[in-house]
């Protein structure tokens, strides 16, 4: 999984990173998640982020990467494992909002 750290008017913005084309992923509704079988029944996996187009444009990961999510399936999921719905998800976006208009 490649998570990046990009800086935008003295200000840090988290960012998701497709690992093919090693551009952002600016709408999670426009990538996947894969990952190993073997690692996934072990009980680990990295990830693979990559683009629905860099996957469509003859790339396959089918034999090596035999599971996959959408990627913003994958987020809610991370968030749920973290903790951060309900309240704490309202309070975060809000805390994200104010961080946001210092730059």
């Amino acid at each position: 999984m490649k998570l990046i750290l990009k800086f935008e008017k003295d200000c840090s913005a988290p960012c998701v990173w497709c690992e093919i084309c090693d551009t952002e992923i600016t709408n999670a509704g426009m990538a996947m998640v894969y990952w190993r079988l073997e690692d996934y029944q072990q009980g680990l996996h990295a990830p693979l982020l990559v683009h629905k187009r860099c996957m469509s444009a003859g790339r396959s990961m089918d034999e090596e990467y035999l599971c996959s999510m959408e990627l913003s399936t994958y987020l809610a999921f991370l968030l749920q494992n973290v903790g951060l719905t309900g309240p704490k998800l309202t309070e975060a976006i809000r805390n994200a909002g104010l961080i946001s208009t210092f730059g």
